[in-house]
């Protein structure tokens, strides 16, 4: 019987701890365990997909259809239209 009371214990500890890991994210959009840093995570060449001006309540999006923002590892950026 005692055996039994602890493996509930046990039990009920592991699932209330896992529960508040799993709630405690830093990245709503993905994992905050990446084998990657930050810096090298954000170093890319990166494109607009939604543009969207909240002031005019528009879609902007096909005025940066062509642009680009590349930031380097450096920490340097460069904005191309």
């Amino acid at each position: 019987m005692k055996n039994r009371k602890s493996n509930v214990w046990l039990l009920l500890g592991l699932a209330l701890g896992s529960f508040c890991l799993s709630s405690c994210e830093k990245y709503p959009d993905g994992s905050g365990n990446s084998f990657s840093s930050k810096k090298s995570r954000i170093t890319n060449s990166w494109r607009f997909e939604k543009v969207f001006n909240v002031q005019s309540a528009t879609d902007e999006t096909s005025r940066f259809a062509t642009t680009t923002l590349d930031i380097m590892e450096d920490g340097t950026a460069i904005w191309t239209e």
